[in-house]
């Protein structure tokens, strides 16, 4: 049985919650309800992803792990719009990172 899942990237709009857009997602894609799925906060704190992603002084780009998938979240350069790519995780996979795009190194 090959338990590879394939990678999705979706445009979330500033009118939508992120947080509420990725678990929408990953249900989705696992195929179950979202009530079947481990709470976010056990994850990210939903309300500081909303918050970053609503922000135009936030970070450009991170990604986390979350029910088996590396979530990266991006901004599209759109005013409060967000891109979201799922992609299957390594199973011995356990972080969180940031990336600041707009930083000069």
């Amino acid at each position: 049985m090959n338990s590879y899942r394939s990678s999705r990237t979706v445009r979330v709009p500033a009118d939508q919650a992120t947080s509420l857009a990725i678990v929408d997602l990953v249900a989705r894609m696992d195929d179950v309800d979202p009530l079947d799925l481990d709470p976010l906060y056990h994850a990210i704190d939903p309300d500081a992803l909303d918050s970053i992603c609503e922000s135009s002084s936030g970070p450009t780009a991170f990604e986390f792990l979350y029910a088996g998938w590396t979530i990266t979240v991006e901004s599209t350069g759109v005013a409060g719009e967000t891109e979201i790519s799922l992609i299957d995780a390594p199973r011995h996979a356990d972080a969180v990172e940031m990336v600041d795009t707009e930083s000069s190194t």
